[in-house]
């Protein structure tokens, strides 16, 4: 009875030092995959520009429709940069909230939030914009600078969008 009891010990205290060493992995995963994304979205910011005055100035549109194509540019243009970075935070932080007790679980699923969200404001964007007419989204499409990272409030400010 003694070496059964001494057996079970022994196996629970390598089941508790593997699934700490498996909630350090993914915590290490976590970190690391965040500082990817910081990363990515620290170059989407730094090497995006202020549109031109004269972005739409060819395009014959209401300004509701032109802050649509706005929108729709700037998230599209976000999410390219950073989307595979996301991808991988949101999957190490999947994997980590299923190792951690209920508390971290809860505060890893709401931080989540956030980067659903972004995404969320893009499909949303993206809708709206598809209901544009395919001429006008043909013309828009065709502008270069909508097609690299641009900052947006100072570019629907330089366009008079505001």
């Amino acid at each position: 009875m003694k070496r059964i009891s001494f057996v079970i010990l022994l196996l629970a205290s390598f089941a508790c030092r593997g699934e700490n060493v498996a909630l350090t992995k993914a915590t290490n995963d976590l970190n690391r995959d965040l500082i990817a994304f910081k990363e990515r979205d620290t170059e989407f910011r730094e090497s995006a520009a202020v549109l031109p005055s004269n972005t739409f100035s060819d395009i014959n549109a209401e300004k509701v429709q032109l802050k649509t194509a706005l929108l729709y540019h700037y998230f599209k243009s976000l999410n390219e940069c950073s989307e595979a970075a996301a991808k991988e935070y949101l999957m190490s932080a999947a994997v980590l909230a299923a190792l951690a007790d209920q508390e971290r679980s809860e505060s890893i699923h709401k931080s989540n939030l956030l980067f659903v969200d972004t995404r969320l404001h893009a499909i949303k964007t993206e809708a709206k914009y598809q209901e544009l007419d395919t001429a006008l989204r043909g013309e828009i499409e065709r502008i270069e600078a909508l097609r690299r990272p641009f900052k947006l409030i100072e570019s629907a400010e330089a366009l008079g969008l505001e």
